[in-house]
């Protein structure tokens, strides 16, 4: 969190992160003091949404393979380093810990996000459809598994609360699902290379 604190002491950025030193497991929201904004800014789209940092990604420290093992078989992270954006209920902040956060992206402002700047696919790209809960997690229909083992090539159906699927056809890559342009399904991360 540092990294947020000295952009802001360059100007580099509008918020002012103040950084207070505090007990390890302290937790934060916005209205306890200090508060989420003294360690995150706020992302200009506002809705509740900070930017936040993490590494990861494609073989997280909990396993998973991504095509790069040590010699013990694990699987080793893409050693990328991802923003993420998205709304943060509480702050948890100690040492490898990442921010309780919700998806906030409709799945209309993820694709036209991703689309923009990317290639329009919510798991392949720079523009990703992941965030940070102790492990990179992929967005729903997949929030409970890590993003261990590369995009999701199992057949994933039509259901109101995914923010993509592949119209259930194994091996198909994963797309927004734009029948739900207006659900609040999305996390995006950009990844920094």
């Amino acid at each position: 969190m540092l990294f947020w604190q000295h952009l802001s002491q360059a100007n580099l950025i509008e918020n002012s992160i103040t950084n207070p030193t505090i007990g390890l497991f302290t937790y934060l929201d916005a209205s306890t003091s200090p508060a989420i904004t003294d360690y995150f800014p706020q992302a200009k789209i506002g809705k509740g949404n900070y930017v936040y940092i993490f590494s990861g990604g494609y073989g997280s420290p909990l396993g998973g393979n991504n095509g790069n093992t040590n010699t013990m078989g694990n699987s080793i992270p893409d050693n990328f380093n991802y923003f993420g954006i998205s709304r943060m209920a509480t702050s948890r902040v100690f040492l490898k810990d990442a921010p309780f956060v919700t998806p906030n992206f409709t799945v209309g402002q993820a694709y036209s996000i991703d689309k923009k700047l990317d290639d329009g696919l919510p798991q392949y790209g720079k523009v990703l459809a992941i965030y940070a809960l102790v492990v990179p997690t992929w967005a729903p229909p997949y929030m409970s598994d890590p993003v261990t083992n590369g995009p999701t090539i199992a057949t994933i159906s039509y259901l109101p609360s995914n923010c993509y699927d592949n119209d259930g056809i194994l091996f198909a890559k994963q797309k927004y699902q734009l029948k739900n342009s207006e659900s609040m399904n999305c996390f995006i991360s950009l990844r920094v290379e």
